[in-house]
């Protein structure tokens, strides 16, 4: 899909939904309402979707590819890898819903992050991936879970 043409006037760009999405964020960031106001949990839900939707067309253009390097990326299209480290700062703030599934998803964005960093060779920052972890973390994250309730499983996000 190439991202300077648009398939109808409704649809919109990558980069324009992703500038707009970004412009959103800031907003939010730089906004003096409590974080659990109904008009601010509206904008980061508001932004999370547009940051979603730019994921998906970020994967089905095929932007990235696994066999890359950081260097044969487009310029333009760098500014895609913030799309996970975005979504998972967005994810935090939310206030409404499971608090232990939101860290969870949180945290799947921000390993997502590193380790497409890692693969890009943009840094060599080892990442643990989750089922290694969760071993060490399974008595606290058990203890957190309400008795009647089973773990939150997630499953694997894919970003592109």
């Amino acid at each position: 899909m190439d991202e300077g043409k648009t398939e109808s006037s409704s649809e919109k760009t990558l980069s324009s939904l992703f500038d707009e999405a970004l412009l959103e964020y800031e907003k939010i960031c730089n906004c003096d309402l409590p974080t659990n106001s109904s008009e601010i949990q509206y904008k980061i839900k508001k932004c999370m979707t547009m940051l979603e939707d730019c994921t998906r067309m970020v994967s089905m253009a095929n932007i990235f590819s696994s066999n890359e390097h950081v260097d044969e990326i487009a310029t333009n299209n760098v500014k895609y890898f913030l799309l996970p480290i975005l979504l998972g700062y967005l994810t935090l703030k939310v206030t409404h819903g499971d608090r232990l599934e939101l860290i969870q998803t949180a945290d799947i964005y921000f390993r997502d992050f590193l380790k497409r960093c890692k693969a890009y060779s943009i840094t060599d920052v080892e990442v643990e991936d989750e089922k290694e972890g969760e071993a060490a973390s399974t008595s606290t994250s058990q203890s957190m879970v309400p008795p009647n309730r089973p773990p939150f499983d997630i499953g694997k996000i894919e970003f592109w």
